[in-house]
């Protein structure tokens, strides 16, 4: 049996030289994107900065607290 060549289709990529934008789509909504993403996580961004405050605060109060105490007779 006589063996047939197989027709083979190349397919070449190439850049368009009118589109020169590099990563053309990464920055286009970033400022909206971040606002977005500070409005949906803004109670988890305030938990995050408030717990630390008031446990510094608390622990202050009641450091200074113990220390009063603890020069009384």
């Amino acid at each position: 049996m006589a063996k047939v060549p197989a027709r083979l289709r190349s397919v070449t990529y190439s850049l368009s030289p009118m589109r020169t934008g590099v990563m053309h789509g990464l920055f286009k909504d970033w400022a909206s994107g971040m606002a977005t993403r500070v409005k949906e996580n803004a109670v988890d961004a305030g938990v995050f900065c408030a717990l630390p405050l008031g446990a510094t605060v608390w622990y202050a109060l009641n450091y200074k607290e113990n220390e009063k105490l603890e020069h009384r007779y």
